[in-house]
C-alpha cells in the first residue's frame, strides 16, 4: 500500500515557484536550498517567517547573506532554462515530507521546509543558519505553539487531487509557469476600470491579512500551480508601470546621476509644463548633448522640492515605446494598450509622460485602417489632459514632425545646445565619482580636462558631454581590465601548490610521513608567498589612477591621430625628417625643410588648431619629384606610401564632377553615396591629402577648397562636417614651367643663384594668372621645384638600380654599374621636358630586359654578380656589356644588396 502523501499549502507552492525564479535570477545551474529560503523570506509572511522573527532572527541580514551565497554559486547557464532541484534540495523536500508525516499533519507547509533545512546536514546552509543562531528546537517550539494557538486547518477543495508528491507539485509549477509565459503579454491589461480596480485592491488588501492557507479553495490557483496572490498582483499591475519607468522614484533612490549646468533648460521646461494648454515641451538638440539628462534633472528637482507648487507632487514616467509595440500581433492591440495608458493618465493628472525619440510616435503602430500613436494622443495633448515631455534631434524634428503640423503645434520647442568646454569639465567632475565606484579606479583632474578638450578637438562627429563621458568610461574599463588579469607568478604559485598537494597525497598513501611533513612545510611557505602576492595584487587593483596620458592614448587609438606626448624616439625621428626623406627624394632641399618645419610644429602643439597641419603648393616641371615627395612623407608618417589620399584633379575638370568629391545632392543619382574626398578623410582623419595637377580642376573646386584651407573643415552633400585639421594638404601643379623647360636644356652641375631667382619670378608670375588671390593667400607655403642637375640624375639612377637589386635579393643575384654606364644611362634616360620619368623606361629597356633573358637561359645562376659597363664613345648607340661572375660569399647573406646605394626602398622620383 503506497504511503500517504501530504497536500501542499499555497505558501509551500509559492516557495517552490519563487525558488525557481531566484535560481533564474542568479543564473544557477539547479534550484539550490538557498533559493528556497530566499523565496520564503521574500514572501513577507507565513508560519516559517513568523517563527524566524519570533526567534529574533535579523531577516533582512539573513536574506542578504543568502543572496551573496547564491551569487557566488552562479554560472553561465542561460536564464531561460528549465531548472530542476539539486540533490541537496531533493533531500530537503523529502525530509520535509517525512517530517510532515511523522507529525501526523495532512498539509506540508513552509514550516516543514524550514525545519528540514535546519535538520539536514551538508546542504550548504549549515554555516549561515549557525551564524544567525537558527536552532531546530526553538523553531519547532514556536511552530507548535502557533499551531496550537490558532488550530487553523486549510480548506479542501474537491477538485484538488489528494496526496500530491512534492516533486510532482514542483514539476506542475514549472510546467504551468512555462505555459503562462506563452500567453500574450496583455492578457488582463485592460481590466483597469475604476470598479474593477477597487474590487481588486480590496481583494488584495483582504488577502494580505490572511495566513498561509489563504484562498486554498481557489481551483484556478491550484490549477496554475502558483499562489493566488501572484495572479492578483499581475492583474493589479498597471499598464503604465509595465511599459515605463518612474524617473522620480529612481531619483529618490539615488539611481540617477546629477545634472550640472542645465538650470536654464530645466527652468524653461517647468515654465512650459505650468501652462494651462499645450503644456508639452519638446527638447531639440544633437545626439549626446544631454536631453534625457535634463528630464532626469527635473526629476531630481521634484524630489528635492526645487519646483513650483504646481509640480511638487508630480511624477515623471519614461515611456518605452518599443515595449509598448512588442507583442501586438493583431489589429487593435496596440491602440488598446495606448488607450489604456491614457485612461490611467487621466485618473492620475500628476503624472508627466516623457517620450524619448518623440519623432518615432509618427507612424508607430500604424496599420491599414488604424491610427498611429501620434494621432491617438493628439486630443489628450490639445485638451491638456496629458502633460508630455518629448526629446528628439533638430534634424528629425524638421524631417518628420514638421510635416504633421497638428501634432507639432501641441509642443513647445526648447533648444538644447552642447555645453562649452568649461561647463563640460564641470559636468565631468560631478559625474566622475560614479565611474570611479563602478570601475574601482580614480580619475585625475588632468584626465577630466583631457577627456573634454581632446574629444572636443579630435572627435568631431559626436557632441559634448557624451563623447567625453565615453572616453572616461572606456579608460576606466581598460584600466579595470588590465588590473583584473592575474599575474603569471600567482598562477605559477597556485600550480605549484596543487602539485605539492598531489605529492603529499601520494606519499601519504605510501605512509612516508616524514616526506609529507617536509612537503607540507614547503607548501605552507608557498601559501604564505601566495597570500602576500595576492594582497599586493589587490592593492594594485585599488590604486589604479587614470591620468591625462591614458586619455590621450585612448583618443589616439580611436582616431588614429597621435595626440600623446612626443616620446624621445619620435623626437629624434622628427628632427631627422629631412635626412630620412632625402634618401628617396633627390635635391629639393627647400621643400624638404618646409615639410619638416610643418610636421615638427604640429607635433609640438604650436599649429593653429582650426587649420590643417600644413598646406603646400608644389610648383615645377614634370618629373622633378613633386608627387614623390608627398609619397615619401606619407611613408615617413604612416609606414607606407599607400597611406595617402590622392585625388587626380584631371578627373574633375567639369562642374558636375564636383559632386564626386563631396557627394551628389538629393534628387541626383547616387545622392546616398559618400563623396570620394570627404569619405576618405572621415575614415582617415590623420593623413596626407594630395591634389595632383590642381590647375586642371574646374574653378568651383578651388572655391570648395577655400574653407578646407582656412577652417580645416568641409561639409558634404548630406550636411555632415568632415574634419581636415589633422591632414597635410599638398597640391601639385606644372603652371608656369613651359618657359622654364625651354631654357633648361642640358645639364648644369652648378646653377647660379640668379638663375633660381629668375625661375621663381617666372613661375610666381604665372600662378597669379592661374589661381585666385584668395586661394594663394590661404596656403602656408608655395614651393618651386628646380630642374634636375646631372648629379641629381645620377643619384636617381642609383636609387632605381637599388630597387632592381632588392627584387633580385631572393635569387642571390646582384648587379652593379660602372660610372661610365651610369653616365650613359643619364644621357639616354633623361629629357628636360619630361624630367626623370624616362629613366625608368631606360633601365627597363637596357638592364631589366636583357637580364631577364639571361636568367631564363640559365646564364645567370643564383649567387652571381652581374657587372654592367658601357661603351666609351658617347656618340655611339647605348649598348651595355654584362659580365657575370660568382658573388662573393660575404655578400650572399647581406641584407642590403648594395651598400653603396641608398638604404631606403628606392622608387621613381617622378610625379
Amino acid at each position: 500500500m503506497p504511503q500517504k502523501q501530504p497536500n501542499p499549502t499555497p505558501g509551500y507552492r509559492y516557495v517552490l515557484y519563487g525558488a525557481k525564479v531566484a535560481a533564474s535570477e542568479f543564473g544557477s545551474d539547479f534550484i539550490n536550498p538557498e533559493h528556497y529560503l530566499i523565496a520564503m523570506l521574500r514572501r513577507g509572511n507565513g508560519l516559517a517567517l513568523s517563527a524566524l522573527k519570533a526567534c529574533e532572527v535579523d531577516v533582512q541580514a539573513l536574506l542578504k547573506s543568502l543572496i551573496d551565497l547564491a551569487r557566488e554559486k552562479s554560472s553561465s547557464l542561460e536564464k531561460n532554462s528549465l531548472y530542476i532541484p539539486s540533490e541537496e534540495s531533493r533531500r530537503i523536500m523529502e525530509s520535509a515530507r517525512q517530517l510532515c508525516l511523522d507529525r501526523n499533519e495532512n498539509h506540508i507547509g513552509t514550516e516543514h521546509l524550514l525545519l528540514a533545512m535546519i535538520k539536514e546536514p551538508n546542504t550548504g546552509l549549515n554555516e549561515i543558519l549557525a551564524e544567525y543562531k537558527i536552532d531546530y528546537d526553538r523553531i519547532e517550539a514556536v511552530v507548535d505553539s502557533s499551531k496550537n494557538r490558532f488550530k487553523a486547518k486549510p480548506q479542501q477543495d474537491s477538485s484538488e487531487p489528494k496526496n500530491q508528491d512534492p516533486f510532482d507539485v514542483l514539476n506542475n509549477v514549472l510546467r504551468d509557469a512555462i505555459r503562462e509565459n506563452l500567453h500574450k503579454v496583455g492578457e488582463n491589461e485592460n481590466e483597469d476600470s475604476d470598479e474593477e480596480s477597487d474590487n481588486e485592491n480590496s481583494n488584495a488588501d483582504n488577502s494580505s491579512e490572511q495566513g498561509e492557507n489563504e484562498d486554498a479553495s481557489d481551483p484556478r490557483a491550484r490549477r496554475l500551480g502558483r499562489p493566488p496572490r501572484m495572479e492578483g498582483a499581475r492583474r493589479n499591475k498597471k499598464l503604465l508601470s509595465q511599459f515605463s519607468r518612474d524617473l522620480t522614484k529612481l531619483a529618490a533612490d539615488g539611481k540617477i546621476d546629477p545634472v550640472v549646468g542645465r538650470d536654464d533648460e530645466i527652468q524653461r521646461m517647468m515654465q512650459v509644463l505650468c501652462r494651462r494648454r499645450k503644456n508639452n515641451p519638446v527638447l531639440l538638440g544633437e545626439a549626446g548633448v544631454g536631453k534625457t539628462a535634463i528630464v532626469e534633472g527635473l526629476a531630481n528637482f521634484i524630489v528635492e522640492g526645487k519646483v513650483p507648487d504646481l509640480l511638487s507632487d508630480c511624477k515623471i514616467y519614461s515611456l518605452d515605446l518599443g515595449a509598448l509595440v512588442a507583442g501586438t500581433k493583431f489589429r487593435g492591440e496596440f491602440e488598446e494598450r495606448l488607450d489604456g495608458i491614457l485612461r490611467e493618465l487621466r485618473r492620475e493628472p500628476n503624472i508627466i509622460l516623457f517620450i524619448d525619440e518623440l519623432h518615432t510616435m509618427l507612424g508607430t503602430g500604424h496599420a491599414e485602417g488604424s491610427l498611429d500613436a501620434s494621432s491617438i494622443i493628439k486630443p489628450a495633448l490639445a485638451r491638456g489632459e496629458l502633460r508630455c515631455i518629448g526629446a528628439t534631434t533638430a534634424e528629425e524634428y524638421r524631417k518628420f514632425m514638421r510635416k504633421d503640423t497638428a501634432f507639432t503645434r501641441r509642443f513647445q520647442p526648447i533648444d538644447v545646445e552642447a555645453p562649452s568646454v568649461p561647463m563640460a569639465i564641470e559636468i565631468m567632475e560631478a559625474l566622475k565619482k560614479y565611474y570611479e565606484e563602478h570601475h574601482n579606479v580614480s580619475y585625475s583632474h588632468e584626465a577630466i580636462v583631457n577627456a573634454v578638450e581632446l574629444s572636443s578637438r579630435y572627435i568631431t562627429d559626436r557632441q559634448l558631454p557624451d563623447k567625453a563621458i565615453d572616453l572616461l568610461d572606456e579608460a576606466g574599463a581598460s584600466a579595470k581590465l588590465k588590473s583584473s588579469v592575474r599575474p603569471a607568478e600567482i598562477d605559477a604559485l597556485q600550480k605549484q601548490i596543487k602539485e605539492f598537494n598531489n605529492q603529499i597525497d601520494e606519499h601519504g598513501k605510501l605512509e612516508e610521513y616524514e616526506v609529507c611533513n617536509d612537503l607540507k612545510k614547503q607548501r605552507e611557505q608557498m601559501e604564505e608567498d601566495l597570500r602576500s602576492k595576492m594582497e599586493q595584487w589587490e592593492a594594485t587593483k585599488k590604486a589604479s589612477v587614470i591620468t591625462g596620458e591614458d586619455i590621450a592614448e585612448l583618443v589616439s587609438k580611436r582616431t588614429h591621430i597621435p595626440v600623446t606626448k612626443v616620446a624621445a624616439d619620435e623626437s629624434r625621428r622628427l628632427l631627422a625628417l629631412e635626412k630620412t626623406i632625402a634618401q628617396r627624394v633627390v635635391s629639393q632641399k627647400d621643400a624638404l625643410n618646409a615639410l619638416g618645419r610643418a610636421i615638427r610644429r604640429s607635433r609640438a602643439g604650436l599649429k593653429d588648431p582650426n587649420r590643417p597641419m600644413a598646406s603646400f603648393l608644389f610648383l615645377g616641371p614634370t618629373g622633378v619629384g613633386k608627387t614623390e615627395l608627398a609619397k615619401a612623407l606619407a611613408e615617413f608618417m604612416f609606414g607606407s606610401d599607400e597611406s595617402m589620399v590622392r585625388i587626380d584633379m584631371s578627373e574633375y575638370n567639369e562642374r558636375i564632377s564636383l559632386t564626386r568629391l563631396i557627394g551628389a545632392p538629393p534628387g541626383y543619382v547616387g545622392h546616398d553615396g559618400p563623396g570620394q574626398l570627404t569619405e576618405k578623410v572621415r575614415t582617415h582623419p590623420y593623413s596626407v591629402v594630395l591634389f595632383d595637377e590642381i590647375e586642371k580642376a574646374c574653378p568651383e573646386v578651388f572655391n570648395l577648397l577655400l574653407q578646407v584651407l582656412d577652417d580645416g573643415r568641409l561639409t558634404d552633400a548630406t550636411g555632415n562636417t568632415v574634419d581636415f585639421r589633422n591632414t597635410i594638404i599638398i597640391m601639385t601643379s606644372n603652371a608656369g614651367t613651359r618657359d622654364l623647360q625651354k631654357n633648361s636644356l642640358g645639364f648644369s652641375d652648378s646653377r647660379p643663384a640668379v638663375d633660381k631667382t629668375f625661375i621663381e619670378t617666372k613661375v610666381k608670375a604665372a600662378i597669379k594668372t592661374t589661381f585666385s588671390p584668395e586661394f594663394l593667400n590661404r596656403l602656408d607655403e608655395t614651393l618651386i621645384f628646380s630642374p634636375l642637375s646631372m648629379s641629381d640624375i645620377e643619384a636617381i639612377v642609383g636609387i632605381m638600380v637599388g630597387r632592381v637589386n632588392e627584387r633580385l635579393l631572393s635569387r642571390e643575384i646582384k648587379i652593379e654599374l660602372t660610372p661610365q654606364a651610369i653616365k650613359r644611362l643619364c644621357v639616354d634616360g633623361y629629357a628636360p621636358e619630361f624630367g626623370a620619368r624616362p629613366m625608368r623606361r631606360a633601365i627597363q629597356k637596357h638592364i631589366e630586359d636583357p637580364l631577364s633573358q639571361y636568367i631564363l637561359e640559365g646564364k645567370v645562376p643564383p649567387g652571381s654578380l652581374v657587372s654592367i659597363d658601357a661603351e666609351t664613345n658617347p656618340e655611339s648607340e647605348l649598348a651595355l656589356k654584362f659580365e657575370i661572375r660568382p658573388l662573393p660569399e660575404s655578400e650572399k647573406s647581406a641584407t642590403n644588396p648594395d651598400e653603396n646605394l641608398p638604404q631606403k626602398e628606392p622608387v621613381a622620383t617622378g610625379e
